[in-house]
């Protein structure tokens, strides 16, 4: 009968744990529900995403992209992070982001990131924001699919706990020691069935998400970005000499079609130098699953050149070109992603002028 009593209070600690640890896996669950991983912004903007036009969406934690550019092996490092969400809503349940406003929600969204790669002839570093403007679909706000997939698992845990309570209360009126024993035995078998039921309803969980995924994974959105790049040469072990390279602003943004295809759009401007500015448009077509797409797309650039003639003349030199790629992207796991592509470099006649392969690793760091 001790020993019963001793599992009857292990049970019940047990019990209380698993509930608060169920709580916070459904947080944890909601809050890694991302429709997809992009490159990040500083990445997009020196053209280390295996995508000319990237798939526009958001995530919700610290990001590191590895990418390769080129046939070379050096790798380029990308660094990603949410300042307003990591310091207003990640540390909270998803009550206080549900009740904010939509101005504190799309703020949430934005995106900061640093990242260096190395070209052929230069090295070059750049920072660049992101913000979402639109998304028909907000996965933290969305979750009654959890509570409707729950439903079933919720009912069976509030008859299993009332039965528990109710059959604690009526120990202390039992006379007989061989009918206590027996209610005992069958309160310790019922926590053991609540303890299971608690245990599968995290795999339930996990269940719902990934359905949820499957099913959105192409949802709309748009998203608006901006940045800065510089080149820099390391003269010696401690001088660093950086040089202003140019910014860009561009607006990315997708529709969705169906289950299986996702059809994006880019719209970019380029300031490249005092004298040099560019502009990209770009049509990009998706076809897949929230676990792997293959894509192929196409570009227009055009760079224009401010300079002076012999005649002291302002004319503009006008450079053109197409880029076409075909790659993919592939999630290894919830944390992980990898992306490729193939680019085929076309000059204003149409004339092929290079091949470049591109491999991007995206880690969230949760």
């Amino acid at each position: 009968m001790r020993h019963l009593k001793i599992l009857l209070l292990l049970g019940s600690a047990l019990l209380l744990h698993l509930a608060a640890s169920a709580q916070n896996a459904v947080r944890e669950e909601v809050k890694a529900t991302e429709f997809s991983v992009p490159v990040s912004p500083a990445f997009a903007l020196l053209g280390a995403d295996p995508a000319l036009v990237s798939m526009p969406g958001v995530i919700r934690d610290f990001k590191v992209d590895w990418s390769f550019r080129s046939y070379r092996l050096s790798p380029n490092i990308s660094i990603e992070a949410q300042p307003i969400w990591l310091l207003a809503y990640e540390r909270d349940d998803l009550s206080k982001y549900r009740r904010a406003g939509a101005f504190m929600r799309k703020l949430s969204t934005l995106s900061v990131s640093f990242g260096t790669i190395q070209l052929d002839t230069a090295r070059v570093m750049a920072w660049a924001a992101k913000i979402n403007l639109f998304r028909s679909r907000d996965p933290l706000r969305d979750s009654v699919y959890i509570s409707e997939g729950m439903a079933e698992v919720v009912n069976q845990e509030t008859a299993l706990k009332q039965q528990i309570a109710d059959l604690k209360s009526g120990l202390d009126t039992i006379g007989s020691t061989y009918q206590r024993l027996q209610t005992e035995t069958q309160i310790v078998n019922m926590e053991a069935q609540l303890i299971a039921l608690r245990a599968s309803s995290k795999t339930r969980i996990k269940e719902l998400r990934e359905m949820y995924l499957k099913s959105y994974w192409n949802t709309s959105c748009i998203d608006l970005a901006f940045g800065q790049s510089f080149s820099y040469i390391n003269e010696s072990l401690d001088s660093l000499k950086m040089a202003k390279r140019g910014y860009g602003a561009w607006l990315t943004g997708g529709l969705g079609v169906g289950r299986s295809m996702f059809i994006s759009g880019l719209v970019r401007y380029l300031r490249i130098s005092e004298f040099e500015e560019g502009q990209q448009v770009g049509i990009n077509f998706r076809y897949g699953s929230n676990r792997f797409r293959f894509f192929t797309e196409a570009m227009y650039e055009k760079t224009e050149t401010s300079t002076v003639n012999e005649a002291q003349e302002k004319i503009k030199l006008l450079n053109e070109g197409f880029i076409f790629a075909y790659g993919g992207d592939l999630k290894l796991n919830n944390n992980i992603v990898l992306g490729f592509s193939l680019r085929t470099v076309y000059d204003e006649h149409v004339k092929f002028v290079n091949l470049i392969p591109v491999a991007n690793l995206a880690c969230l760091m949760r």
